[in-house]
């Protein structure tokens, strides 16, 4: 976030960011009246779990700030900004920027990089969610709203034929 809490979407410059915990997070959130979602929670192995802890170091060193639309400006010339979104997904050198439209955030940008690592099979088992976290985290006192992923049935190119019932979803 930029450190004054006040997101200026066509601000193409990079201004000094702020690493909210948690709490700071769902607090702003309410307080804007928006709504808050949560996807898992889910295991992920120690290997990308390393890798999200540099990128949190990275993010709150202050070696890097703030932008909104980061692929222009100011973000996009120097590399020394990123949005909330790539914040968490840079910490994959295989997750690009142009992977995101400008309408990608919020619960969609959220549901794209879950499907990707569940995909990249970084998240191995979406039925299980380890609900015995809600308590120890505190988060039990926010209104929040349960998503489930549900992965695509048929991969690739053969979900259009699948929509147009030339494919079946009964086995033999």
């Amino acid at each position: 976030m930029p450190s004054t809490l006040n997101i200026r979407t066509f601000n193409f410059a990079v201004e000094p960011g702020v690493n909210l915990n948690l709490h700071e997070s769902l607090k702003l959130a309410l307080k804007d009246h928006d709504r808050i979602s949560l996807w898992g929670p889910y295991e992920i192995p120690s290997g990308l779990f390393r890798k999200l802890k540099i990128q949190k170091d990275f993010v709150e060193s202050g070696k890097i700030g703030y932008q909104c639309i980061d692929s222009v400006g100011g973000a996009a010339r120097d590399g020394n900004g990123s949005n909330c979104v790539h914040a968490i997904s840079d910490a994959d050198a295989t997750f690009t920027r142009q992977a995101y439209p400008l309408s990608s955030f919020g619960e969609t940008a959220s549901h794209y990089i879950l499907k990707q690592l569940v995909e990249r099979g970084a998240i191995k088992d979406v039925e299980t969610k380890h609900d015995f976290l809600m308590p120890i985290l505190d988060l039990e006192r926010y209104p929040i709203v349960r998503r489930e992923y549900n992965p695509p049935l048929i991969p690739g190119p053969l979900r259009f034929g699948h929509l147009l019932g030339l494919v079946s979803d009964v086995s033999p």
